[in-house]
């Protein structure tokens, strides 16, 4: 699979909210498995540019 500039920009979104919804949710509850949102969140933003068609591009 080859990444396009969409893909990758979805991924970077994903992985800056990840990160801010670890901190956050880790500064409220103090549980070392907030950190586990980025990769979830990072796949999210990446998932609706994976299931565009090419002819959308």
């Amino acid at each position: 699979m080859e990444f396009n500039h969409r893909m990758k920009q979805g991924l970077f979104f994903g992985i800056i909210a990840g990160i801010v919804l670890a901190i956050g949710t880790y500064g409220l509850t103090g549980h070392p498995g907030c950190f586990l949102l980025i990769p979830v969140t990072a796949v999210m933003g990446l998932a609706p540019q994976m299931l565009q068609t090419r002819e959308e591009d």
